[in-house]
């Protein structure tokens, strides 16, 4: 949360306090570790989801653009290598929009899948950076 104004962390000291069991998160000793971990992976899907989210846009307005800009006569998306650059962009957002979907499914309906979601935060992010590259010229 480092750098969020909007989201101040704290830290809390709590020393010598009883929870009664019927007020413990998740019911008993060590499933409030778990919901909580839960959350937190269940953020880490949302990063990934957000980056596809990012990436969308990115392509759909240097689509946008390609298509409306002239050079040589011709649409910048008639050039080959604008045409290369939107076609690896468009293929690396399917193949992130397909690991979110299947990330989230997983998340879904069994134990929470780490390594995916893992997998899924780490393309994607790395993803829309690309396609921004590709997007936003020098």
């Amino acid at each position: 949360m480092n750098g969020h104004e909007a989201g101040p962390v704290a830290e809390i000291t709590l020393a010598e306090v009883r929870v009664p069991a019927a007020n413990l998160i998740g019911g008993k000793p060590g499933n409030g570790l778990r919901l909580a971990l839960r959350g937190i992976n269940h953020a880490r899907t949302h990063v990934a989801a957000t980056a596809v989210g990012q990436a969308t846009r990115l392509l759909n307005d240097a689509a946008v653009h390609a298509s409306r800009r002239h050079q040589f006569g011709r649409p910048l998306a008639d050039i080959g290598t604008v045409e290369a650059m939107l076609g690896t962009s468009y293929a690396e957002l399917q193949a992130g929009r397909a690991l979110v979907l299947d990330t989230a499914r997983a998340f879904d309906t069994g134990p929470i899948p780490r390594h995916q979601i893992a997998a899924a935060k780490y393309f994607c992010t790395e993803m829309v950076g690309h396609i921004a590259d590709r997007a936003v010229p020098t």
